[in-house]
């Protein structure tokens, strides 16, 4: 399954990289293919519209079947299959947008670390400062 992960970028230090990227290497080591609005984006692209326009693209993107000898064939089945919404997503107008367009696609939306396996010991190695009630209170 692949995700892409949405959240606050803008006016974020570091356009919020770091925690992009620690979800996506989290929801990888659980399996998932992950894509991150950071690798999207070309460089040179500063602007949040011209970066929404790459993003919005992506997330609309349908698979490709490949076989010999053939460009390729649009199957009409979608490449990102489900939507990671990190902490805060909700006060960014671009990941809105993504959310309320995934959604109308049928696409899967829910908070990232919903899609760990709760086996896999994945979730305690989140950002220090997110909220996680559930797991502080095992630990109590």
């Amino acid at each position: 399954m692949r995700l892409y992960v949405i959240g606050p970028v803008s006016g974020m230090e570091g356009n919020n990289r770091p925690a992009f990227e620690e979800a996506a290497r989290l929801l990888m080591a659980n399996g998932y293919g992950v894509d991150i609005p950071h690798d999207i984006v070309p460089e040179g692209v500063e602007d949040w519209r011209g970066a929404m326009f790459h993003c919005l693209h992506h997330l609309t993107m349908t698979r490709v079947r490949c076989d010999k000898g053939h460009k390729g064939e649009r199957t009409g089945l979608p490449y990102v299959q489900g939507i990671a919404m990190l902490d805060g997503w909700e006060r960014s107008k671009g990941a809105l947008l993504e959310k309320h367009i995934a959604e109308a696609l049928g696409i899967p939306c829910r908070p990232w670390r919903r899609y760990l396996n709760p086996a896999a010991k994945a979730a305690p190695t989140a950002a220090a400062d997110a909220a996680q009630p559930l797991l502080a209170l095992a630990s109590q």
